[in-house]
This record gives C-alpha cells, structure tokens and sequence, in this order.
C-alpha cells in the first residue's frame, strides 16, 4: 500500500487552509462598505492632496455645502500656505490618526514643515461625511539646531 508520508498531508492541508481562507477573505472584503473612520481619513487625505497641489476646485469638491457656506475653499488655501510661509515648504505628512469622539469620527494628520509642525484635523459624521476641518500650528522650530 502505497500511504501519503507525514509532510505531504501536511503541505495538503496547509494548502487546503489557504485557500479557504482567501476566498473567505475575498468574499469579506467585497460585502462590507467603508467604515466611518476610513472615509474620513480618506476625505482628508483628498483633501490635503488638493491643498498641496493648489487645486482649489478639487478642495472644493472636498467640502459638502454646509461647510462650504461657513469656510470656503480659498480660506482654507490662505490658511494652508500661511503654514507653508511661517514654517517653510511642507516636507512630508505623518501617518493619519482616527478616532471615535461622541457620535462621530476624527482624523488628524500630522504635517512636517522645515521649521515647524502642524496638523491637519477633519471632524467628520458617524456617517463619515466631513464636518469640520482644521489646520492649526503645533510646533515651532525657529531658532532651534538644525
């Protein structure tokens, strides 16, 4: 009788694993909607895309109209390159930080600039439809070692 030795079963069953658990994975993925926390991230990162490259139609496609009425994307460009001239050009972006704070969603990146820091903020619904945003100064480097 010719018998399977011990490791090709393993490798067998190790395989067979594998490949339960993608097509689980794939059928997973390909049902759920985005969470809260992820379209708000993601709505800021489009954001800060648009303010980076200038884009002010894309930053204004960014802002549902409520937010539009109380801050306009050209405020929010001002306010954007009045970070870039304090602090000097922006030099990268930290990783983004989502959070629950009462019945919706917060994301704040952090902006490295030559002399300084900043963060970037999107106060975003439990729906995960912006809200608010903000940029706001965090740390100056003026007069420090470079």
């Amino acid at each position: 009788m010719n018998r399977p030795n011990v490791r090709t079963r393993i490798f067998a069953a190790l395989l067979g694993a594998c490949a339960a658990a993608s097509s689980a994975t794939a059928e997973d993925s390909g049902a759920s909607a985005p969470t809260p926390s992820a379209l708000c991230s993601a709505r800021l990162e489009r954001l800060l895309d648009a303010l980076a490259a200038a884009d002010e139609a894309a930053v204004a496609r960014e802002l549902p109209e409520p937010l539009r009425q109380r801050r306009s994307a050209a405020a929010l460009r001002r306010d954007y390159d009045a970070l870039a001239a304090r602090y000097g050009a922006v030099l990268g972006r930290g990783r983004t930080h989502v959070g629950a704070v009462g019945e919706g969603v917060v994301a704040l990146v952090p902006l490295v600039y030559e002399r300084g820091t900043s963060t970037a903020e999107a106060r975003c619904g439990a729906d995960g439809a912006l809200v608010d945003t903000s940029l706001s100064p965090t740390q100056s480097m003026t007069g420090a070692a470079r």
